[in-house]
């Protein structure tokens, strides 16, 4: 009898075998991907560094997005971004905590954008673009040195200066994202003192 259930166990263990071998391999690879996914992240596609010593800079990635999230208290400040990665990536966003934005400067190469947003009325945007030794030009929103800027409020409402609670955030222009610069200093002063 202990032999009939030896092979009996044996032709059971062999059915099992044969029956949980996908489940085993589905199990694998499912541990497998797990283990991808826990693996060390990939390094961040830009670094960031802050000009004074009061101001906070947070790089993060969405996607194929870079967010670098800029706290001044003092409200003016400068920073110098350098993309470290191979890939770079296909939108650079800032969102600086800040009550205003009267101007911000934003350099790379051989070009000089300057952005203000206008404090009083309908926060009107007025940009200008000087490339090498040329004059100073005014911007259009069709512009690839155009800067996309919107006020972001922590409740959705239509943002007013001064922005309490919220951020203003700026896109870096199309023509930087296109270029094969890989670094950009942005200055920036909330309220002209």
């Amino acid at each position: 009898m202990h032999r009939t259930h030896a092979r009996s166990g044996k032709k059971d263990n062999d059915l099992l075998w044969k029956f949980y071998a996908p489940f085993r391999i589905i199990s694998l690879a499912a541990l497998l991907g797990l283990t991808a996914c826990n693996s060390t992240p990939s390094p961040l596609p830009l670094t960031a560094s802050p000009t004074r010593s009061d101001t906070t800079l947070t790089v993060e990635t969405e996607g194929q997005q870079a967010l670098i999230h800029i706290h001044s208290p003092g409200g003016i400040g400068g920073a110098a971004i350098e993309i470290t990665s191979a890939q770079r990536p296909e939108k650079i966003t800032l969102r600086f905590y800040l009550h205003g934005l009267e101007e911000l400067r934003f350099t790379y190469a051989d070009t000089l954008i300057t952005a203000s947003v206008a404090s009083t009325g309908e926060h009107n945007i007025s940009q200008m673009v000087r490339q090498a030794s040329q004059p100073e030009q005014p911007l259009s929103p069709d512009s690839p040195f155009w800067l996309k800027i919107r006020l972001v409020t922590e409740d959705g409402s239509p943002g007013n200066i001064p922005l309490p609670n919220g951020y203003i955030e700026v896109e870096a222009p199309p023509d930087f994202i296109q270029s094969q610069e890989g670094k950009f200093a942005i200055e920036w002063i909330d309220f002209y003192r």
